[in-house]
């Protein structure tokens, strides 16, 4: 009953399964991914993998490491339910797994835009590996490519599509790119340059209607203007991960709320990475 489990397979829980096994706690691991392989780094997805149907994702550990480590892995068997109070995480394959430590990594998932019917087959989000071979596929047959969103991973699809010949244009609400992250100097620099490179560049546009038929959009309004689409990526940014947190009962805004420590409202509970939020104690709310 002395386990630590980890739930998540990004860079946070790779990252703490190095920690521990460097403190020589790595026996008492156990990392319960979703996916069916082990943690792999996920910035490449956008950039070389998307090149070449001969790269592979980039794993941030082998699993003869984990292995070695003492680290027992649970692929592609996600994590369903959590019992606060027995202490338990049940899998997705029935597998009941106690833990006196239980860590929430579950990360993010590629924000959807609310009015757009999922599932469409060129419609691609890109956040994790399998959308990342199925934005390949796409790519190899469309000559043109729309992204909706001028953010880091919008405007990273959107250098690569170029460099592999297509018709790209990027598609952003905001005045300028990456107005949340960079300084007005700077994304001045990166328009440009994406400009330069031959990417339509649209900015402070207003989306309106998105027609659809059968299982493609054939269409988006762009500023009162229909606009044909061939592939659509949504690059619009990523929401927090915590159905699973929140279904447990703990306390979640925007992301699992923790304090300086990592812990979350549930005993035993602690969230890292890119799922969590901290409490801002002057303004009453979590940043």
């Amino acid at each position: 009953m002395n386990s630590i489990v980890i739930i998540g397979g990004g860079h946070a829980a790779a990252q703490l399964c190095v920690g521990l096994a460097e403190a020589g706690q790595g026996a008492r691991v156990h990392l319960v991914c979703e996916e069916a392989c082990e943690p792999y780094h996920r910035p490449p997805l956008s950039k070389a993998f998307l090149k070449s149907a001969e790269e592979t994702t980039q794993l941030h550990k082998a699993a003869d490491w984990y292995r070695e480590a003492g680290i027992t892995l649970h692929l592609g068997d996600a994590a369903v339910a959590i019992d606060r109070e027995a202490r338990t995480v049940t899998l997705r394959s029935g597998a009941v797994l106690p833990w006196e430590r239980l860590v929430l990594a579950t990360g993010t998932r590629a924000r959807q835009m609310p009015d757009l019917k999922p599932g469409l087959e060129n419609v691609a989000s890109l956040r994790a590996a399998n959308e990342a071979h199925r934005l390949r596929e796409r790519l190899a047959s469309a000559e043109k490519v729309t992204v909706l969103g001028g953010g880091f991973i919008g405007l990273e699809v959107a250098a690569t599509a170029k460099a592999l010949g297509k018709s790209v244009q990027v598609i952003e609400s905001a005045p300028r790119l990456l107005g949340r992250a960079v300084s007005p100097e700077l994304s001045a620099h990166v328009l440009a340059t994406h400009r330069a490179a031959g990417i339509d560049i649209v900015l402070g546009a207003q989306t309106g209607a998105f027609e659809v038929e059968g299982d493609r959009l054939v269409s988006i309004q762009v500023n009162g203007v229909k606009q044909p689409v061939d592939l659509l990526l949504l690059g619009i940014g990523a929401v927090p991960e915590t159905a699973l947190a929140q279904a447990a009962g703990i306390e979640c805004a925007d992301g699992i709320v923790v304090d300086g420590h990592m812990q979350t409202s549930a005993a035993g509970v602690l969230a890292v990475g890119d799922c969590t939020r901290f409490p801002d104690r002057r303004a009453g709310r979590a940043l």
